[in-house]
């Protein structure tokens, strides 16, 4: 299959090496077009529509990767993946997975998130959108959110996935050591959130972690307890896709694996 991988925190991120590598050794056609900065919270957004402007667009060697075509844009992720779905590239991707990200997203804050956001601008195109993200910048974390996305690919190429957006959230913990895979629906508390004070002339930004109870069936409780989450994060005309089945599947194929 061929894949766009991008992510919304900076193309040399580990998140994302981690993520292109291991889409490649399944055996995936694997191109990269990730913002050549940090861009998160940029949800779907350009940046800019100004006709006729300018967005600088250069290869890179990304540590690790040899023989991936890598570029960096200045840009979120939603243009890069506009443009290449678009057809602004040599290639089309026949699939967008983004990540992985180093902190969850969940509950009503996939609304800003940039890598949901690539997500969901893949959808626009027709084309399934995955977004990946683990509990923070941890080794355990990005392996096993790598390998978990893999099989989810492989699983949805089975199945011959609709066009829809999946988010799918994993803790950071060895594979083994998770307490199993769910799909979840959005909880009203995100795990990670941000507001903003007002001081002087200038807002100043606050990021925290919400702390449990969290209501149940939900991502965050999911997250909580140990489990990996898989949700449709789908725009009003698309359908929501087999996600009870896929996480299922998914499941199953990890209770296979690390009890083998």
């Amino acid at each position: 299959m061929r894949i766009l991988v991008t992510n919304d925190d900076g193309i040399r991120e580990p998140g994302l090496i981690a993520l292109a590598g291991e889409l490649t050794r399944a055996g995936h056609e694997v191109h990269v077009l990730g913002p050549a900065r940090e861009r998160s919270g940029s949800s779907a957004g350009f940046a800019t529509v100004v006709d006729h402007a300018r967005i600088p667009i250069e290869p890179v060697v990304l540590d690790g990767l040899p023989g991936i075509t890598a570029r960096a844009i200045d840009a979120p992720p939603a243009l890069a993946v506009k443009a290449a779905c678009a057809g602004a590239l040599d290639w089309t991707p026949e699939l967008v997975v983004s990540g992985i990200n180093p902190g969850f997203n969940t509950g009503r804050m996939v609304l800003h998130s940039g890598t949901v956001g690539a997500a969901l601008t893949a959808v626009s195109h027709d084309v399934p959108g995955l977004a990946v993200s683990t509990a923070r910048a941890d080794a355990d974390g990005f392996a096993t959110a790598a390998v978990l996305a893999a099989w989810l690919v492989e699983l949805a190429e089975a199945e011959s996935l609709p066009p829809i957006a999946l988010n799918l959230n994993v803790p950071a913990l060895p594979l083994a050591e998770l307490d199993g895979i769910s799909a979840a629906s959005f909880s009203d508390t995100s795990v990670s959130d941000v507001g903003f004070v007002l001081e002087g002339d200038a807002f100043v930004v606050h990021r925290w972690q919400n702390q449990p109870p969290f209501t149940p069936g939900t991502d965050a409780a999911h997250l909580h307890a140990g489990w990996a989450t898989l949700s449709a994060v789908s725009p009003p005309w698309a359908s929501a896709g087999p996600v009870d089945a896929l996480a299922d599947a998914l499941c199953k194929r990890w209770i296979d694996t690390v009890r083998s």
